[in-house]
């Protein structure tokens, strides 16, 4: 089978140190695929992406997640990280919801995926090396770029606790997994390679508050939010 495949051009610069680099590898996505769907289901297939490959489920302390969309992050012929997005439904971006908690923390301009129930994951499989710092200073800047001032300032308390989590995951290696997960009733929780990290921090404002970085008002790049989103809109594919 084929894949469609979006390129988008290279920033003008390239920065490889610090929180600015981090930057640059979550805000110009250079390479998506879109999802594959199962034959009758709205359930994706696993994926190989760059020899890594993403489950088209996982477990998930007590749920099952299904993979939702998925993509891999070029820079020019490096390669640098996928990125999977998994649902305790099934349900894709176009779906609704009537009846969930999460109905109450998304706002308007959220996609409709925020208003499903359940756990959920973000994971990332990272293709090079990164410090915690790298790691912790683009997760805040993500959530600083989809939020105004005055729900940046709320968040601020719950945002410095993770980046105390971020801290203790310490220096990721190439090849590692680092899940952001939520668990209803409990929060957002860390882990790094199946391991989990630090505490987990309370509110499912939050975690919409991370997913936002990818999937907010000012995502990365629209490709990229429809390829998490599985909504099959691919802008630039050629």
């Amino acid at each position: 089978m084929q894949h469609n495949h979006y390129v988008s051009k290279p920033a003008r610069k390239t920065i490889f140190s610090g929180a600015a680099f981090l930057r640059t590898l979550i805000a110009v996505p250079a390479f998506l695929l879109p999802l594959l769907l199962a034959t009758g289901s709205d359930v994706a297939r696993a994926v190989d992406i760059a020899d890594i490959r993403l489950p088209d489920s996982v477990p998930l302390d007590g749920y099952n997640l299904a993979l939702h969309g998925y993509a891999l992050r070029r820079w020019g012929p490096a390669r640098l990280y996928v990125i999977g997005l998994y649902t305790e439904k099934a349900e894709r971006g176009s779906a609704s919801a009537d009846t969930a908690s999460s109905a109450t923390t998304a706002a308007p301009s959220d996609p409709k995926l925020f208003t499903i129930p359940g756990a959920k994951r973000v994971t990332l499989v990272l293709l090079r090396d990164l410090t915690a710092r790298q790691l912790s200073d683009a997760l805040n800047e993500g959530i600083r770029d989809n939020h105004d001032d005055a729900r940046y300032a709320a968040l601020q308390p719950r945002i410095e606790r993770l980046i105390k989590v971020m801290r203790e995951v310490g220096s990721a290696r190439s090849g590692s997994r680092l899940h952001i997960d939520f668990l209803p009733g409990q929060g957002t929780r860390v882990a790094l390679n199946d391991n989990p990290k630090g505490e987990i921090i309370e509110g499912e404002d939050f975690y919409l508050a991370i997913l936002r970085i990818w999937l907010g008002p000012r995502p990365p790049d629209l490709a990229l939010k429809q390829a998490l989103l599985g909504t099959g809109a691919m802008i630039g594919a050629r």
